[in-house]
């Protein structure tokens, strides 16, 4: 193993007294990347996925990784069977499942894990830091994925715990203590941009606005806001279903998500002026404050996978 692969390989398995405890947190990658494949759509979906992922990176190295977030269009499209109201829903499940897979697999050895937001799986101090509450009416917002990205812990105090809901508490502990350390991105995943292009502009509005004119308008709850944690960003990621000759730079769905605060992600090339291939989106939003490189580290990660990323399933 060469140096930079041993250095990675400890720093993943919390062997170094001076390094962040990050076991805890790739346990708790694997619980969302587990929840992933508990839906029906997804599941039928990824027989045919993955075959088509594997032929994309045969060595799982960074190159083909990157690339592969070019072409998470296609890959959608390979099982997709129309727009009627059932499939237009099932699909937009399915590529949210997408999206989150692949993020997820781009940042292993990471301190960012990507999650859906389900009880069972996204911490209730997130959950209260993104509500939004306007009178008595508590909304969660349109919160298809939720990234979090956890600062430097010297703790190993967590790497003998196995149990799902004790990882999942644990987690919720860590935000809790270090909520002004922690970075949060929303992630809305939605299959056609023309539809629902008002949708991440308006929340994005909303978390934007740091004090409300009106009382009965606030975001967050029980002591946790956005305003409180390192880091906030609200990002859009579509497929899109249309052709992309459809979207200029002056295109209305595009001026309408332009000033995202956490950008335009498309699963195809970048596009200039219109959107970034989801492939930059890890770098865009999630490695800005930490020490980890995507290109250096993610290789000698890969090298493992049939011992510590086999549940990503690609076998």
């Amino acid at each position: 193993m060469s140096l930079i692969a041993e250095k990675v390989f400890l720093r993943y398995n919390v062997l170094r007294g001076d390094r962040m405890n990050i076991n805890i947190i790739e346990k708790y990658r694997k619980l969302a990347v587990d929840n992933l494949f508990e839906i029906k759509s997804f599941k039928t979906a990824w027989g045919t996925w993955k075959n088509n992922i594997n032929a994309l990176i045969p060595n799982k190295n960074v190159n083909e990784i990157t690339e592969l977030g070019s072409s998470l269009r296609d890959i959608f499209f390979s099982t997709n069977n129309g727009r009627t109201q059932a499939t237009v829903s099932a699909g937009g499940r399915v590529w949210e499942h997408l999206v989150c897979w692949y993020l997820n697999f781009c940042s292993v050895g990471s301190r960012t894990v990507i999650v859906r937001p389900i009880a069972k799986i996204l911490p209730v101090v997130v959950r209260d830091a993104i509500t939004v509450n306007y009178g008595n009416f508590i909304s969660n917002t349109e919160a298809d994925l939720v990234a979090i990205t956890f600062p430097e812990i010297y703790d190993n105090s967590f790497d003998n715990i196995t149990d799902e809901k004790q990882i999942v508490h644990h987690i919720n502990n860590l935000i809790s203590y270090h909520f002004n350390e922690i970075e949060i991105s929303i992630i809305q995943c939605k299959t056609n941009w023309n539809d629902n292009a008002q949708i991440p502009m308006l929340w994005d509005m909303i978390y934007k606005v740091r004090v409300f004119e009106e009382n009965n308008i606030s975001v967050g709850r029980n002591n946790y806001s956005i305003k409180d944690c390192r880091r906030f960003t609200y990002a859009f990621a579509t497929v899109p279903t249309i052709s992309l000759d459809k979207f200029k730079s002056n295109s209305v769905a595009v001026k309408r998500v332009a000033n995202l605060s956490g950008g335009i992600f498309w699963g195809n090339s970048s596009r200039t002026g219109v959107a970034l291939s989801l492939s930059e989106l890890p770098a865009k939003l999630f490695f800005t404050n930490q020490d980890y490189n995507m290109r250096r580290d993610l290789t000698p990660l890969m090298k493992t996978y049939d011992t510590n990323f086999i549940y990503f399933k690609l076998n």
